[in-house]
């Protein structure tokens, strides 16, 4: 039997994540592992999945015939490679006409994902495997020392999360990734040939505000400040909800949609819906739905993240906006993360470059010819350097 996760709420006090297997030295370390992770109330969503980067380990552990207390480095190392060399299941579901993974699209120029794992993926599966391992040991559980060997220096777990950007000498570091913002003539396709008042109000959100997707689908009644034009949104790791701006164009389309549905509002009750069957709060896989059924039409590979990435962008561009605006606009942590985006910025924007280059107005420059020398004074000069070379 193949161990999986369900998904099964019980309390408030409990995970929401348990272990379904005949090995029942896998079931009780997956709740061990998850009750501690649980118990610093970190996100639904992170919590969910270091669940399933955790269940993928116990299925490599089970195919090997592996006991957790005789697991060594070397089986770490395998289980690497196998990462490393296997491909992504989620790229299965690509239909025979999708492009070909890794090839760049024409409109977006970014990279469509490869058949295999990201460095990212498989840095956060090790640092899971690191955490878990960690606090085995310290019930006085499994292997005598960690397999996973230590992150690189500066790692400090912090608030029970797991930080997977300092990682182990196993995987290489992910490359840093520029901040993308999507092109113009794209973005402007996007936001004004939604097929419904909905998905042209959701489109209006993600960009002018800089949400997260599972923050937008979050929003209720009641985080909608019409008169202020701003919006409340539940921001990950964060125990309160913080106002970020929204543009007058989102208003406008939300006003439009809230009428076509025509039910009256309370507060906690979600904005967005889904448009088939009884009524229920939009999902993550719905709003990604939206996008890809653009994309499609399109022939390009925006991602919900895009919307956020070029919202924060178009703001570096501006002069006008200072650099702590911005990072409180799209809730960073770190300064650091912002800047990403100044630079990212600076980099995209060619288009004065490109205005000077395609200038024909500039007076040409005259024709140097080129100078003489006397051929007595080469000698003088280069004679002596062959003489001492050849000393």
């Amino acid at each position: 039997m193949h161990p999986h996760v369900s998904l099964e709420y019980r309390d408030a006090a409990a995970p929401h994540y348990y272990l379904i297997s005949d090995n029942q030295s896998f079931v009780d370390a997956f709740n061990l592992f998850m009750r501690e992770i649980w118990v610093g109330r970190t996100n639904v969503n992170t919590v969910r999945t270091y669940a399933y980067a955790l269940l993928d380990w116990f299925r490599y552990a089970q195919a090997e015939e592996l006991q957790l207390e005789d697991v060594r480095r070397s089986n770490i190392v395998n289980y690497v490679l196998r990462l490393q060399g296997a491909a992504n299941p989620q790229r299965a579901k690509r239909s025979p006409s999708s492009p070909k993974p890794g090839s760049v699209n024409e409109h977006t120029g970014k990279k469509h994902l490869p058949e295999g794992y990201q460095a990212s993926t498989i840095a956060l599966r090790i640092s899971v495997l690191r955490r878990f391992f960690e606090i085995l040991i310290a019930e006085g559980r499994g292997p005598a020392t960690s397999p996973v060997p230590p992150a690189g220096r500066g790692f400090r777990p912090e608030k029970n999360q797991i930080r997977y950007r300092r990682i182990s000498a196993f995987v290489p570091s992910p490359p840093q990734r520029s901040a993308h913002a999507i092109p113009e003539a794209l973005l402007k396709r996007f936001r004004s040939e939604a097929r419904c008042a909905r998905d042209s109000a959701l489109i209006e959100c993600l960009y002018s505000t800089g949400a997260r997707a599972a923050e937008v689908i979050a929003i209720t009644y009641e985080d909608v400040l019409w008169k202020e034009q701003a919006v409340f949104l539940q921001t990950k790791g964060r125990a309160v909800k913080e106002k970020v701006a929204a543009s007058r164009i989102f208003f406008e389309r939300l006003k439009v949609y809230l009428d076509e549905r025509g039910e009256r509002l309370r507060p906690g009750d979600y904005i967005w819906v889904v448009r088939r069957g009884a009524t229920r709060p939009m999902t993550y896989p719905a709003l990604r739905a939206v996008i890809q059924g653009m994309n499609r039409r399109f022939g390009s590979n925006v991602t919900l993240h895009d919307f956020r990435s070029t919202c924060a962008v178009q703001m570096a561009r501006n002069p006008l906006i200072p650099l702590l605006t911005i990072r409180d606009q799209m809730r960073h942590t770190n300064l650091s993360t912002t800047q990403r985006y100044m630079d990212s910025g600076r980099i995209e924007d060619f288009s004065l470059l490109q205005k000077h280059l395609d200038d024909d107005s500039h007076t040409s420059l005259p024709i140097v010819e080129s100078v003489e020398y006397d051929q007595d004074d080469l000698a003088t000069i280069f004679g002596h350097i062959n003489e001492r070379g050849s000393e």
